[in-house]
């Protein structure tokens, strides 16, 4: 919950012996992605992956990510296709963006929906493209937890629960790698 006045406190358990969980996948867009053009995800921090063919030594994590994204929804450099994750992310795009200039729409292969808004760039249609595996992902995946969540944005789950829940059962429920905050608002 995005908070810079104070009011997420005011978010409590229901339970007397609760807490709420947050489970909130590691770089959610980059692993969709990854499905798709055959790329094996880290199990460890995505981004700090990543990072390691950006930098030498010492980084700035958020500058690393803000590096991930503006290659993989700008322009193409070919200085990052040598890295595996984009040079296979490239192909994928450039096909993708033919499907799209030759139809009028590519389909979201998770849901079926078509993805045909006036797209005016490549990099607008991925996002839009991994967007809609990421809403067909997550309702699949809500549908098949345990335990229903009182809140989810697009990379992240919010659970109310009493203290027999576990938060490593529910994140063994999401299909990707995960960070945890526990609390009790």
């Amino acid at each position: 919950l995005y908070d810079k006045t104070g009011l997420a406190i005011q978010y409590i358990s229901r339970h007397p012996d609760g807490r709420l969980l947050e489970l909130d996948y590691d770089a959610h867009h980059l692993r969709l992605i990854s499905s798709q053009i055959g790329f094996t995800a880290p199990e460890t921090s995505f981004h700090r992956y990543l990072a390691q063919f950006y930098y030498d030594s010492e980084y700035d994590y958020k500058e690393a990510k803000q590096v991930t994204f503006q290659v993989m929804y700008g322009r193409s450099n070919p200085d990052f296709e040598a890295i595996p994750f984009f040079k296979l992310l490239s192909k994928f795009k450039s096909e993708l963006w033919s499907e799209y200039l030759a139809n009028g729409y590519v389909i979201c292969p998770r849901s079926g929906r078509q993805i045909k808004a006036n797209v005016k760039d490549i990099g607008q249609l991925l996002n839009y493209y991994i967007c809609s595996l990421e809403t067909a992902e997550n309702a699949e995946t809500i549908l098949n937890l345990s335990q229903v969540p009182v809140m989810y944005s697009y990379d992240s789950f919010l659970f109310d629960v009493d203290s027999s829940t576990t938060a490593e059962s529910l994140a063994a429920e999401l299909p990707h790698p995960v960070t945890i905050k526990s609390g009790l608002n």
